[in-house]
């Protein structure tokens, strides 16, 4: 979080969902509420004008991850779980950041995912 992989203006776009989403499917709600805590403390004190959609959007992850947890477990296929679980945050983080931050072109989100 401290490197941020795209900074446009004072949006911060890291990999802090990969960590929330990982520790919530394998280890559930207590440690993904932690992390997600721990996570939005550290979005708080790098601020910035979009620090509510930062904390949106780490919250989300742990809600996603919460839901579909159960089905990841159960799944033959992994992988394939995963991406499903992968593709419905990727849509609520874009359906997210699209609302909120209007001057950023609807090619940046091809490049960044």
């Amino acid at each position: 979080m401290a490197y941020p992989i795209e900074t446009l203006g004072e949006t911060n776009f890291d990999l802090r969902m990969i960590a929330i989403m990982v520790v919530t499917l394998y280890a559930g709600w207590i440690p993904g509420s932690i992390i997600v805590t721990i996570v939005s403390i550290a979005r708080f004190i790098i601020g910035g004008s979009f620090l509510h959609i930062g904390i949106i959007v780490s919250i989300g992850a742990f809600v996603i991850s919460l839901l579909f947890r159960k089905q990841y477990l159960n799944a033959t296929n992994r992988f394939v779980s995963a991406s499903y679980i992968s593709i419905i945050y990727f849509l609520f983080y874009i359906i997210v950041i699209y609302i909120n931050i209007d001057f950023l072109d609807a090619k940046f989100y091809y490049i960044y995912f």
